[in-house]
């Protein structure tokens, strides 16, 4: 009997559960970004819950049989060896909601949720509950990769053509205003859309790195070059933080020989090349581009198809040379390394001085600030402004609450009680500190963050730990790291949250699978 259809053999019908729910999720879940096409999207909102609610009954029927099944293997030194860090952690988040939402003001709103973002604590106690169980139960494979990217890069797709206007089913104009106003506030605005093109452009790169097959790196060059074209027309700077910190992370990866240098340079070329097709279709479609006004930031610096081409010149020349080098067997000795050291050393400081010339020639710096919302004077409704009042109103709060928190419902409340007058003559509203730290530290309190940050931070060693076992959880982590970078300067909505954590729970069952295979 095989590994596999050992692990089937013990666990079928929780395993069957766990698979079906997590194909269900990463493949339609991420599809309802374009929820405006059905109408009455607030009650999309309700697909997480509802289906979660069903899939936890169903499952924990599972777990039950499963329980008795192996009763002869109960023990303390069992149950002790199955528990991790990050179950600690997550175990300690779930406690933190609960407090807070116990102990809020406004136990109703903390429950069903406040302002855009539509989600509660309901949510997030679904969301802990599922992650124990997939968790454990979860045996992922390429099928669960390959669900996720296609869910990704269907809202990748979604964001570029409404970026260009093009109503893809004809039904956006039989849609109520009301409707479409809730559309735009939740699910369809920037902060959403930019979370989910981060995760699935992540997903896609690394994906891509790790590849063996022609027919997977095919599927993956292709995601990169339309998750390029969304990072643009997603309109949100935020996306950019995140990959860009996975970019820096696949660097250090390839550097130290754990991927393919080739599979990097050339994944760098395709994220590029996927940049310089949509700059064509920019100038194609242009008389039908009817969102170009609300371009800023990076987006809009990445429109310069001399510089592009230009990178993609240097990134292919640096592949072909690096496949030259590789095809022809060059020994490399002591004389050859200094004269490659010093070539290297030449290519990167004209690469820094070009760098520096085109950050000035561009006001990059600026125009990054602008685009994140970043205002040295802290200008009411900038993000810095927001990250100051949302430490001042957690500094304000009884102890009680900067333990544990003051619930869902919460961070408008709380920041109207103490800043209200400031806020009300700046004309503006706040309900997200856009930053996820921050949200938590007001939502479950500063127990609820240490748990929060623990759980991202285990299963991210736990991903990276498992490598050489199975190529998957690089992609898996990879997603965390990615999201987790850009939701520092966004927002938590109750599309994107919830894949998040799935994505983290996929990350500890790949941890685990490893060694369950370890000791079989």
């Amino acid at each position: 009997m095989n590994k596999t259809s050992k692990k089937n053999a013990v666990r079928p019908y929780t395993v069957m559960c766990t698979d079906i729910y997590l194909l269900l999720i990463l493949i339609v879940f991420p599809l309802y970004y374009a929820d405006g096409y059905f109408h009455l999207p607030e009650k999309k909102a309700m697909f997480w819950t509802v289906s979660t609610l069903v899939y936890i009954i169903v499952c924990m029927v599972g777990v039950v049989i499963t329980a008795f099944s192996m009763r002869e293997n109960w023990s303390m030194e069992n149950l002790k060896k199955n528990i991790t860090m990050t179950d600690m952690f997550m175990f300690g988040f779930l406690i933190s909601n609960l407090i807070a939402l116990a102990i809020s003001n406004d136990v109703s709103g903390s429950w069903i949720g406040a302002g855009a973002r539509y989600y509660g604590a309901r949510v997030l106690l679904l969301v802990c509950v599922s992650y124990f169980l997939i968790s454990r139960y979860a045996w992922l494979n390429q099928v669960f990769i390959i669900a996720f990217l296609i869910g990704g890069n269907g809202v990748c797709l979604l964001a570029t053509l409404d970026y260009f206007g093009m109503d893809v089913l004809g039904i956006n104009q039989q849609m109520q205003q009301w409707d479409w106003l809730i559309f735009i506030s939740t699910i369809g605005n920037a902060n959403t859309c930019a979370s989910y093109v981060c995760m699935a452009a992540a997903g896609a790169m690394v994906y891509f790195c790790v590849a063996k097959g022609l027919k997977a790196k095919i599927f993956a060059g292709i995601s990169i070059m339309n998750c390029a074209a969304a990072l643009v027309t997603a309109r949100s700077d935020s996306a950019f933080v995140g990959i860009a910190v996975v970019l820096l992370v696949l660097a250090v990866l390839a550097v130290i020989n754990k991927i393919d240098i080739k599979d990097f340079v050339l994944m760098l070329g395709l994220l590029d090349a996927g940049l310089l097709v949509l700059f064509i279709l920019r100038k194609r479609f242009v008389k039908y581009l009817i969102l170009e006004s609300f371009d800023s930031g990076i987006p809009e610096v990445l429109n310069q198809p001399l510089l592009l081409g230009i990178v993609f010149i240097i990134i292919m020349l640096g592949y072909a040379g690096i496949r030259y080098t590789a095809q022809k067997h060059i020994k490399i000795n002591k004389n050859t390394k200094i004269g490659l050291t010093v070539v290297v050393g030449i290519i990167v400081a004209v690469v820094a001085v070009v760098a520096v010339v085109a950050a000035n020639k561009f006001n990059i710096i600026e125009i990054f600030k602008s685009g994140m919302g970043i205002s040295e004077s802290n200008t009411p409704g900038s993000r810095s402004y927001i990250f100051l009042r949302t430490l001042q109103a957690y500094g304000k709060l009884p102890f009680i609450n900067k333990v544990f928190g003051c619930g869902q419902a919460s961070i408008s409340g709380v920041l109207s009680r103490y800043f209200g007058e400031e806020l009300s003559a700046a004309g503006i509203g706040i309900n997200s500190a856009h930053n996820n730290i921050l949200d938590y530290l007001i939502i479950t309190g500063l127990f609820g963050v240490v748990c929060y940050l623990g759980a991202i931070i285990c299963s991210i060693k736990h991903a990276f730990a498992v490598l050489k076992e199975n190529k998957y959880a690089l992609i898996l982590g990879g997603i965390v790291i990615a999201y987790f970078s850009q939701g520092l300067f966004n927002i938590e909505q109750a599309i994107t949250t919830p894949v998040f954590w799935l994505i983290l729970a996929c990350c500890e069952a790949i941890y685990r699978q490893s060694k369950v295979e370890q000791d079989v």
